[in-house]
């Protein structure tokens, strides 16, 4: 399993080319925060997000800490997530439903700013008004549903390996510059406590044995006899087209309501 401060394995893409592709945010080379958040509060920040960990492995979501932050960046919502692919990530606060939700469908649809932070190590965003001008038309456009106007993506990285990303969301307009550096100011702050409460707390059992698209994506690549990254594929294709969430049709999955299996095989797909 990959441990926080991995870098995922793929669509790395160095700095100076990430910050060339659509959707990336390139904020100056330096992040003066003097006069609008001290380091102190940086920190205070910082710690009550990683503190969250413990509550968010153990699905008790506890939304004060990113409700906290949100508050400090002057944005409408705020989530953290830790990513580690193929199957493994953890909201690990959001400040809102609609904000834990916006982040579920990001990793259902494979798209949005976080895991572009994420892959790319820079910042990510983009107003969400017109869902094809964006890099992720799909989960724009569950963005603009949920009642926001812009989402953004900024990287929690230890050196140049991105494990995590703080995802910012908007619902009056565009994501003001100043926010962006104050959250890659936070993503700093943040990353040795959040990779810290990350490696104490996310064991193998809690993660990979108890996790319920693990078993669902292992399951589907025994009944078809593809990869792992195939069978998570034909996961992600079934909840897009259903328009349901990933961790929804695992669930069905696990459960055997629902089952896969290659075209010809007499045991065909079967839906309880």
């Amino acid at each position: 399993m990959q441990q926080p401060g991995d870098r995922p394995d793929a669509d790395h893409g160095d700095r100076a080319d990430a910050a060339d592709r659509p959707g990336t945010i390139t904020p100056p080379a330096t992040f003066a925060v003097a006069g609008l958040m001290d380091a102190g509060t940086l920190r205070a920040l910082a710690s009550n997000v990683a503190g969250a960990v413990g509550d968010a492995a153990a699905n008790r979501p506890v939304p004060e800490p990113c409700r906290r932050s949100a508050d400090a960046l002057a944005v409408d919502d705020l989530t953290v997530s830790w990513i580690a692919p193929p199957t493994h990530r953890l909201t690990v606060c959001a400040s809102s439903a609609a904000a834990r939700t916006l982040d579920d469908w990001q990793f259902s649809l494979d798209e949005g700013p976080c895991l572009d932070a994420v892959r790319r190590n820079v910042p990510s965003g983009a107003e969400v008004a017109d869902p094809d001008a964006t890099p992720w038309p799909l989960l724009a456009a569950k963005a603009l549903d949920l009642g926001y106007a812009a989402i953004a993506g900024v990287p929690i990285a230890l050196g140049a390996a991105s494990f995590a990303a703080i995802n910012l969301q908007s619902r009056s307009g565009p994501i003001a510059m100043v926010t962006t550096e104050l959250a890659t100011a936070l993503a700093a702050a943040l990353a040795h406590p959040l990779a810290e409460a990350l490696s104490g707390t996310l064991t193998y059992d809690r993660v990979v044995g108890s996790d319920l698209l693990s078993q669902a994506t292992g399951m589907v690549s025994v009944q078809m006899g593809v990869t792992v990254a195939e069978a998570l594929n034909v996961l992600r294709a079934r909840a897009w087209s259903e328009d349901r969430l990933l961790n929804a049709i695992a669930g069905d999955v696990v459960d055997r309501r629902l089952r896969f299996a290659l075209p010809g095989d007499d045991a065909g797909e079967a839906e309880e």
